[in-house]
Formats: structure tokens, sequence, C-alpha cells
């Protein structure tokens, strides 16, 4: 058997040791994971709201399309497509994952990306960063900043959590980061109610796209569908 860690793979990029090694500070459990290489256990993953699909329903049969885009450069920028289907139901399709681009690249992106019929449709965005918004805007889409404050990230999580997700399979880096997401644990392992700040580009993307949504009215105490009995290749309900 042999047992390596992240300490012996020279090609790793500076920026994703720096983000491994502040798990020490962050979170044992996945410390322990990414860190040291050993086996954990947690009970602390957030999403299991999530089944793989097919393809992208046909935007006739949606009653929304709208996007959501995290920036990043070191870190990857991540471009989410969303469909919204009877209030409850969330087709998720993961369009951009990549890494050292500029707002002009992104912008290239974003226009191949997004037909031109859709350019009006609302793209939700990290409202840190005011002069990226700005200058997309000026490219002629209508985007805007996601909400901040005080337990906005556990709000937006919440929002999340009460849909029914249906990830495309062609979203490669979306499955990984959202099978691995969880919930802070102390030494103790006390669940906390603040997430783990680590590999959550895209979901990022995708809780802006879908938080701020008012998918709830006439929805209170509704049931939501067991995930295990949907069908792989359902398109809408």
């Amino acid at each position: 058997m042999i047992h390596s860690t992240y300490q012996d793979n020279a090609f790793l990029e500076k920026t994703l040791v720096d983000e491994i090694e502040r798990l020490k500070d962050i979170d044992e459990n996945y410390w322990k994971i990414y860190g040291l290489g050993e086996k954990g256990q947690t009970k602390a993953i957030i999403f299991n709201n999530w089944k793989l699909v097919d393809d992208f329903p046909h935007p006739d049969t949606l009653d929304e399309v709208l996007f959501g885009i995290d920036f990043g450069y070191n870190n990857p920028s991540s471009l989410i497509q969303i469909g919204v289907k009877d209030k409850i139901n969330i087709y998720v399709k993961q369009l951009l994952y990549a890494r050292y681009l500029t707002n002009t690249d992104l912008i290239t992106q974003v226009k191949e990306l997004i037909p031109d019929h859709w350019k009006q449709k609302i793209i939700k965005a990290d409202s840190a960063e005011p002069d990226r918004i700005e200058e997309i805007k000026r490219a002629g889409f209508y985007i805007e900043g996601s909400k901040k404050g005080k337990n906005s990230i556990k709000d937006g999580i919440d929002v999340v959590k009460r849909k029914v997700l249906y990830i495309t399979k062609d979203s490669s880096e979306l499955p990984k980061e959202i099978r691995s997401y969880k919930w802070k644990e102390d030494k103790d392992g006390k669940i906390l109610d603040e997430p783990v700040k680590f590999n959550d580009h895209a979901i990022s993307a995708m809780r802006y796209a879908i938080e701020d949504l008012d998918l709830q009215e006439g929805r209170a105490g509704a049931e939501i569908p067991d995930i295990d009995v949907i069908g792989r290749n359902a398109h809408y309900r």
C-alpha cells in the first residue's frame, strides 16, 4: 500500500496547496482527507437533494431560465445555467469552469455560451465584485449582484436544499463539488451552521442563481418527492 498526500505531488499549484493547508484551521475532518490522506467520516454533507440527468430540458418546458456566475482567477470562474419548473424542480447545467480568465476573457466566454435571445435573462453574480459586474452589464447582459450579509450563505443554502436539483451529466465539476460540500465540524464532531469554504465555485454560482428566486409562494409544507424514485432521464414533472 502506498500512502501519499498533496505534499508528494510536485505539480500542484501553490494556490491549491494554500487552499488545502487552510483546512488545518477550518475543518479537522477535511484536513484528514485532503491534507493527511486519511479516511474521513462525516454526516455533515449539505446536499442530498440532487440527481444526475442526461440533458437540460427544452426551454419551452420550463417556467424560467437564468444564470449564476462565481468570479475567479487563480480559482475557477464558473457559469451555471438554471431552469425552473413548477417552482420546486431546478435543472442545473455547468457551462463554464475555468481558471485564469480575465474579465475580458470571461465576457467573451459568456457571449459564446449565452445566446443573444437570452441576453436579458437574469445573471446573478458575486456582489463582492461590482467592477466585474458593471463590465458584464456594459457588454449587454442583465446581471446583478447576489445578496450579501449576515447568514446570507446559510440562508441561500436553505433555499437550495428545499428544491430538487437535476444536474446534467456533462456538468463535470459541479457533482464533484456537491458530493463533498459539507458543514463545518468542531473538534468534538459537532456540526456547525457554516459550510467549509473549500472547492465550492460551481456551487456558489448555482446558489447565486437560486437563492433569490421566490419559489416558495404557495408551497409551504409541500412534500418534496423522493429523489431515489425520480426517473434518471426525467426532464420535467
